[in-house]
């Protein structure tokens, strides 16, 4: 129907009489200020404490259930057995139809949220350094202080207006799988279905993810409220594309060890010392992370540029080309190993239509993808990729009480970004999808 999704695979391979059913709700008001991100969170809240009464009983009889905030609105998920699920399905629908507001609820979690992000704040080093990532990388995103200046603003009457008004336009997307019948998720999907007023139906995108520009690197140079110090440097791929993203994994199973090994055994740059793969909307990077309470953040990134400029010479020495095939099998094995559970497989399901992967075969395709890539094209990819380009890189350092920020923070090469909000305006974006 106009605005509703529904998603079935019916699904008895786990042998057990269980489901998912996982439900998101989008709706545009949620992206359009800090204020509605805010206002979101403390719906949310209030739609819990009011389930809480039906929720309970629900998982003494074998169910799980969750309802979160995100970027384009929120979800829930009932799992577990399946013979208790439509009943559960229908408190929540109605809830939703007719939520009540407390006013000393409301200001109980407002005050809640406060200190969460106040807390937030003194977060370990390395989670605050790439926390910034994300508010640098990611259009829109808001910071700490933008979600705590609106916390400030937000009273009761603005919680009754958003809940009357976040429902108006919308679309909705469910999944169901597991061992259940046909009818009985398309029962239901139309349950569901009744949230959506099929006049307004709206397509609300994902949040969108900056292209770093030719004239990096970029930096951002941040206060850590803690004795340690840290920096999250971020290669970003070219594209979305298959092979970018096959690439860009293989180069980030094959990083990892030698990355620690140099800067956390050999250099003792910190304690804290690894790199990883991070896709943000799809689109591929490697994040390499340090975090000292005595190196300065300053040597810290010396000594990761260093190990990246030397890394084609210690791939072209250390790994034969034997290795090198047992690195892509590697990455392979994992992509292709069995579900452990259903509600693996459900997630893996869950996250394909989010990515409109409608052929759900993501995780295969990547690994042919890997298996396809050569010694050679992947040397040349490494070494375009790590050898004078630099411009596609974020690198974040977090100052910590042992350093303190630097007082003059124009560095000699690259740019240091001061303001989020300059900074994004006019940069290209990726494309959605």
């Amino acid at each position: 129907s106009p605005g509703f999704e529904l998603w079935d695979q019916s699904d008895t391979s786990f042998v057990v009489p269980r489901a998912s059913f996982f439900v998101t709700v989008r709706s545009p008001i949620t992206k359009l200020s800090a204020k509605n991100s805010i206002l979101l969170s403390l719906y949310i809240d209030a739609l819990n404490d009011q389930l809480n009464e039906y929720v309970y009983p629900a998982l003494i009889t074998g169910l799980d259930f969750s309802l979160y905030p995100h970027s384009r609105g929120f979800s829930f998920r009932i799992s577990g057995f399946n013979d208790n699920q439509s009943a559960l399905l229908e408190r929540i629908l109605e809830t939703l139809k007719s939520a009540e507001f407390d006013p000393d609820r409301f200001e109980i979690h407002r005050q809640e949220l406060i200190r969460d992000i106040e807390n937030s704040r003194r977060d370990t080093a390395y989670r605050r350094t790439i926390s910034d990532f994300y508010s640098t990388i990611l259009v829109p995103n808001w910071s700490e202080e933008e979600q705590l200046r609106a916390l400030d603003e937000i009273n009761f009457a603005d919680l009754l207006t958003f809940g009357n008004e976040v429902l108006e336009r919308i679309n909705i997307v469910a999944l169901s799988h597991g061992n259940v019948e046909y009818e009985t998720s398309k029962s239901m999907g139309q349950m569901v279905a009744t949230l959506v007023d099929p006049e307004n139906v709206v397509e609300v995108h994902k949040s969108d993810v900056v292209v770093l520009p030719g004239e990096g690197p970029y930096r951002r140079l941040i206060e850590i409220e803690n004795a340690d110090s840290a920096i999250s440097l971020y290669l970003q791929g070219a594209d979305k594309s298959l092979r970018e993203r096959a690439y860009m994994s293989l180069l980030s199973q094959i990083i990892q060890t030698p990355f620690f090994s140099d800067l956390r055994t050999v250099q003792q740059m910190g304690y804290v010392v690894f790199s990883h793969y991070i896709p943000v909307g799809r689109v591929p990077g490697i994040m390499f992370v340090i975090q000292s309470p005595d190196v300065v953040p300053d040597d810290m990134n010396a000594a990761v540029e260093v190990f990246l400029e030397n890394f084609p010479d210690w791939l072209a020495e250390r790994v034969d080309d034997d290795e090198f095939e047992a690195y892509k099998s590697g990455i392979t094995g994992q992509l292709l190993k069995k579900y452990d559970s259903l509600g693996e497989k459900s997630e893996v399901y869950w996250t394909a239509i989010d990515q409109k992967e409608f052929n759900f075969d993501g995780r295969e395709v990547l690994a042919q993808e890997i298996e396809k890539i050569d010694r050679q094209s992947f040397d040349q990819f490494v070494q375009n990729l790590l050898i004078g380009k630099s411009e596609h890189r974020l690198i974040v350092l977090g100052y910590g009480e042992n350093h303190g920020l630097p007082v003059d923070q124009v560095l000699s090469v690259g740019l240091t970004i001061t303001d989020l909000e300059s900074f994004k305006q006019g940069l290209e974006l990726f494309p959605q999808g």
